[in-house]
């Protein structure tokens, strides 16, 4: 039993010098990035020379659900910016017309909730992305990324901005 908690404790050892080395790896990086250049947003600092950006509204949509919009939804703008980790990281902006029953159908599937706070201005947006006052806004439950869904019930508009980092 002596040799079962020194094996125990060498093991732990060897994770606590290895989350040491791993913090301070990040430290560093984070500190290089702060002094090499200095950043106004959040995603300049996540964005990288390799990463892309697709600016055509169908090959934004494209990328954010994986396959071309149906015949009754038409993407007016987009904006689509993926990381080049290993990882799923992209954040989207897509302004599209849609029926209503597609917009519903969207917000059930996901099980998405209204969102009743105020909303922050959202700091990276294109020009055109300019939901107006009156939109009901829709959010994922349980999300901590401020993903947001602006349905303009007037002009049967969506406004989507969707974050994942």
């Amino acid at each position: 039993m002596i040799f079962g908690s020194i094996k125990k404790n060498k093991n732990l050892k060897i994770i606590s010098i290895f989350a040491f080395i791993t913090s301070l790896t990040l430290a560093l990086y984070v500190a290089y990035i702060a002094v090499s250049k200095t950043y106004k947003t959040v995603s300049e600092i996540v964005k990288s020379n390799n990463d892309s950006t697709i600016t055509n509204p169908i090959e934004c949509y494209k990328n954010w659900v994986g396959e071309m919009p149906p015949p009754n939804v038409k993407v007016i703008h987009g904006t689509y910016w993926e990381s080049s980790h290993f990882t799923k990281e992209y954040i989207t902006f897509l302004e599209i017309e849609a029926p209503k029953n597609w917009c519903n159908e969207l917000f059930k599937a996901n099980k998405m909730i209204e969102d009743t706070a105020k909303i922050s201005p959202i700091i990276d947006a294109p020009n055109w992305f300019i939901p107006n006052d009156s939109c009901r806004v829709w959010k994922l439950p349980d999300t901590f990324q401020n993903s947001r869904y602006f349905e303009d019930t007037i002009y049967g508009k969506l406004f989507i901005y969707e974050i994942q980092l």
